[in-house]
């Protein structure tokens, strides 16, 4: 065992504390002896968690050893021919949950994979799907959050409830507009997004860009609710 392996052992019991820690050495280190520790094990995915936590060298290193992905580890990487093998051998994977209560067209649309988003879509994904999970949150909430224009498009091409609201009453326009993303916010009123939908607490969407000092998209959504 060489002298890196023997730091990331010692270090991390194994590689999901090198990856959390962004130890890039490290995680290279383990796979190095390791290949297989780029794959699931444990119910938990190394590859899913370098790719929540944004680790994008972790993640690349770890996709190098062209681990076998699941469903759900191919729509999160964009990995489309991996995942319509999938989606053909099993048409039920397109409407199945994660762990995290997501599916796979929820990781899609996170991550920005348009054409994984679409694959999904053809395959029976339903593109309003709510998150089994406290946020009730559909694909196209996290595409907004991602600020994935085209993903936000495609979901919305295809039926995504442009008004569904997630925990807290959250629409996609209120996330939209508090964060400032003016081509956003266009492209869901482009789509029928209420201008006087409002949140648990009774922000409109021109609240919360007032409240977030987006102060120019927040005029211009007022006077277009008017």
């Amino acid at each position: 065992m060489g002298q890196a392996e023997q730091r990331s052992v010692v270090e991390y019991p194994d590689i999901f504390g090198a990856i959390m820690s962004d130890d890039l050495e490290a995680v290279e280190a383990m796979l190095a002896a390791d290949p297989q520790r780029a794959t699931r094990h444990g119910g938990r995915s190394p590859i899913l968690l370098a790719a929540y936590r944004h680790r994008r060298d972790a993640l690349a290193a770890l996709l190098r050893r062209n681990p076998p992905l699941d469903v759900f580890e191919a729509a999160a990487t964009g990995a489309t021919d991996t995942l319509r093998g999938h989606l053909v051998a099993q048409p039920e994977a397109a409407q199945a949950y994660s762990e995290d209560g997501l599916t796979a067209l929820h990781l899609a649309a996170f991550f920005g994979h348009a054409e994984a988003a679409r694959e999904l879509i053809a395959h029976g994904a339903p593109p309003g799907a709510l998150a089994h999970n406290d946020s009730e949150q559909t694909p196209l909430h996290l595409a907004v959050v991602g600020g994935h224009d085209e993903v936000v498009s495609v979901l919305l091409e295809r039926g995504a409830p442009v008004d569904a609201q997630e925990q807290g009453g959250v629409a996609p326009l209120h996330t939209a507009a508090r964060r400032g993303n003016v081509g956003l916010v266009q492209l869901l009123l482009m789509h029928g997004a209420r201008l006087d939908l409002e949140t648990d607490a009774g922000k409109t969407a021109a609240d919360l860009a007032y409240e977030f000092e987006h102060d120019e998209l927040a005029a211009s959504l007022r006077r277009a609710k008017m």
